[in-house]
């Protein structure tokens, strides 16, 4: 009996529903990274907002866009970003990168693997 109960609620959900259910699924955004390279080193963008607070107020330098997005750098002070950007030094894993109001953190690309 209780088999036949829930065939029918069954029956009756798939006629209600026009016997289809749709799950909805965003794909990832297809983004691509991020890059600089500075002295012989590649940095990726790590998509953090820095957190270092009192800078001094002055750059380290300038990087400018030489190749098109999802492209690999092979000139220093270069980047596959759209536009020219200040970045400082904050170690040799880490550069901060100014970019749109805010300094954002690029972390040195390990390119042994």
């Amino acid at each position: 009996m209780n088999r036949f109960i829930f065939v029918l609620l069954a029956l009756a959900g798939l006629t209600l529903f026009g016997g289809s259910f749709q799950i909805e699924r965003s794909a990832p955004p297809n983004e691509v990274l991020r890059l600089i390279r500075l002295n012989d080193t590649l940095y990726y963008d790590t998509k953090e907002v820095s957190k270092i607070k009192g800078r001094c107020g002055v750059v380290d330098g300038q990087i400018y866009p030489s190749v098109l997005a999802g492209e690999i750098l092979d000139e220093n002070f270069t980047s596959n970003l759209e536009e020219t950007y200040g970045y400082q030094w904050i170690s040799d894993e880490k550069v901060d990168v100014y970019i749109d109001g805010m300094f954002w953190v690029f972390k040195k690309w390990d390119e042994k693997t």
